[in-house]
């Protein structure tokens, strides 16, 4: 936390907004310890076949993810796709729809996406009131961009995930 203000010129000083609650821990047992809900949940973890990280894939961390998640809550998980087989991300997305009916791929910097996944299904309303907030806030814009991230355009569709 100490060095969160460091980064302020990247981060737009996040550390400076009220809304914001960091929670420092392992992931797996910050939710297995807290009774509160999240609006939003980000989980970053490193390659899935790294011991200790497989838990942050896992059925259970996905149930603890929902459960801690508000009705309209969105986890949100950086999965590293140039290190990882066809089979093993499809097991993955399966056990994260094991316990979130919706999940969406999003394509981040070349080799890694994003997996996000709701409880509801995201509507074009929704979509589209990401794509105004996304116009309407420049720095946001050029932060995605210097990832080539210039859009919300959805990876792929079929099979309730999108």
């Amino acid at each position: 936390m100490d060095t969160l203000p460091l980064f302020a010129s990247f981060t737009h000083a996040v550390h400076r907004d009220p809304r914001l609650r960091i929670h420092l821990g392992d992931a797996f047992r910050v939710l297995g310890r807290s009774r509160e809900e999240w609006d939003i949940i980000v989980s970053e973890p490193s390659n899935v076949w790294v011991t200790g990280v497989d838990l942050l894939f896992s059925r259970e961390f996905y149930r603890l993810a929902r459960e801690h998640l508000t009705d309209n809550g969105l986890l949100l998980q950086w999965v590293q796709k140039y290190a990882i087989d066809t089979r093993t991300f499809g097991i993955l997305v399966n056990t994260a729809r094991s316990e979130f009916p919706h999940c969406y791929i999003y394509q981040g910097e070349p080799g890694d996406l994003l997996l996000l996944a709701t409880k509801r299904p995201l509507t074009v309303e929704d979509q589209e009131r990401a794509r105004v907030s996304l116009a309407a806030n420049q720095a946001v814009r050029e932060s995605l961009a210097e990832i080539d991230i210039t859009s919300l355009r959805i990876c792929g569709s079929g099979n309730g995930w999108a």
